[in-house]
């Protein structure tokens, strides 16, 4: 079970765990953010036709402006990689290892990246949880 008092790296609010088979992601409702532990974006990659490709284009991005965000897990600083094949996106990864966080739409591209059908399960459920902004709820 994880920690009950992970906050989002952005705002700061208290991020909800939301469970899909063996995974829990934590997600901040407000910035629509999702933090994944080790691991487990490969694990929710797995299906995906070009997984491993996609999982081996991460890469260390060092040119970002942006202040650096706390991790949930441990408060460390996290520094800034970009994945994905088609059109990379930039995401803030844990200088300890335990997670990387996925900004509004980050994972969804992704996982489009990967190959993953639009009728999947877990992209319907995504879709649903982080694509509305919040005012349309």
């Amino acid at each position: 079970m994880k920690s009950k008092d992970r906050r989002c790296p952005v705002c700061g609010e208290a991020l909800a765990v939301v469970g899909f088979k063996d995974i829990e992601m934590d997600l901040c409702y407000p910035c629509r953010g999702v933090w994944l532990d080790k691991g487990e974006l490969e694990q929710l990659l797995d299906k995906a036709p070009r997984a491993g490709e996609l999982v081996k284009s991460r890469k260390r991005f060092s040119r970002s402006v942006e202040k650096p965000r706390p991790c949930p897990e441990c408060g460390a600083a996290m520094t800034k990689s970009t994945i994905g094949l088609d059109t990379p996106v930039v995401v803030d990864h844990c200088p300890a290892g335990h997670g990387e966080w996925f900004d509004r739409g980050e994972l969804l591209s992704l996982m489009a990246q990967g190959g993953l059908d639009l009728s999947h399960l877990l992209v319907q459920l995504l879709e649903r949880i982080l694509a509305e902004s919040p005012e349309e709820e």
